[in-house]
């Protein structure tokens, strides 16, 4: 309670192996979900992550510096080694009897995205533990029970966009993304999980979901055919419209952050010469300003060279050199 400070404990039974309202490691680590708890939109409720870690290989890391010290003890999920056990609880924030969603834990084990924002229902990402296959469920808040949308699957690997699902503010469809043609599309579902079009094409070289514009009706994301670049362009998401516009064209990074009203963006580029720049513009063309930097200016830049090495398939790669480069010696390489 703000006005008074008074702090009240919503949930009970945690141990040493058994926490409430936190990512577990492979989460965290492994798929960039560092929350362990979500706010339902009108405040209510809180939805919260149970992990239970025992019976896991423990793991333990010594202080090289000060070895006289007790190492620090962590679980660990090895691959063949017992997994952390998770499950999603939901509570009032007035307390009570917490209620669990169900989903086939034993298929799924892994709680990969929980997203729950605007007026859009709970809804879950649930994964196997080889990542092959994964389900996404809408969640029913009042009995814990659970609809599937979509099943994805891989022979080989799923990768995750954590940016997905994004839900229309009126719930009427979400946006997705997938590798299921063998590159990154764009997709348009009904709020059932129904595919209703892609929005991109196999060729188009998505990069990344930006924006949505429900009242425009467009959704801003990156792209490039080419691997050494990274543009902006505004899709509609109209059935009877397939206008494609390139926001940027200078060859280089470019990325853009938006304004809660959808009206004007700040574009960030990092271009070939080594320009860094954030600009804020409106969606009707105006540039409204510039963030400047107030950064110490480098003494000189790198000495880089794009190209490509090897043959059938050939590898996009980026050489930086000494700046004193001798071509008639030989140097040491180092590779990321």
């Amino acid at each position: 309670d703000i006005a008074s400070g008074v702090e009240r404990c919503l949930t009970s039974g945690s141990s040493s192996t058994l926490s409430h309202g936190l990512a577990e490691f492979v989460a965290q680590e492994e798929m960039d979900r560092s929350e362990g708890y979500w706010w339902s939109p009108d405040n209510r409720t809180i939805a919260y992550q149970e992990t239970s870690t025992e019976g896991m290989e423990v793991m333990h890391i010594a202080d090289a510096t000060h070895p006289d010290k007790e190492p620090q003890t962590w679980p660990y999920p090895r691959p063949g080694q017992k997994n952390a056990e998770v499950r999603l609880g939901l509570i009032s924030i007035e307390g009570g009897e917490t209620r669990w969603v169900n989903w086939d834990r034993e298929r799924y084990p892994y709680l990969a995205t929980v997203r729950w924002k605007d007026r859009a229902p709970l809804t879950i990402l649930v994964q196997n533990r080889q990542q092959t296959e994964e389900a996404l469920l809408r969640v029913d808040v009042e009995t814990g029970s659970t609809t599937l949308l979509l099943v994805e699957k891989d022979e080989a690997w799923i990768n995750l966009d954590q940016s997905m699902p994004k839900w229309f503010p009126d719930a009427s469809a979400f946006l997705w993304t997938t590798e299921r043609n063998g590159s990154w599309q764009l997709e348009l579902r009904s709020a059932d999980g129904q595919l209703l079009r892609p929005l991109t094409g196999i060729g188009f070289g998505f990069k990344g979901f930006v924006d949505l514009d429900p009242e425009g009706g467009v959704v801003y994301v990156s792209a490039s055919g080419d691997p050494t670049q990274t543009h902006l362009y505004r899709l509609s998401i109209e059935a009877s419209a397939s206008a494609t516009v390139q926001l940027t064209t200078e060859p280089g990074l470019h990325s853009a952050t938006f304004s809660e009203n959808h009206r004007v963006y700040v574009h960030t580029s990092s271009t070939m010469d080594g320009r860094r720049r954030q600009v804020v513009r409106s969606t009707d063309g105006r540039d409204l300003g510039r963030l400047q930097s107030v950064a110490e200016q480098p003494p000189f830049v790198p000495n880089i060279e794009l190209t490509t090495v090897g043959t059938d398939p050939s590898f996009h790669a980026v050489l930086v050199r000494p700046r004193n480069f001798d071509s008639r010696r030989r140097y040491p390489v180092i590779v990321s």
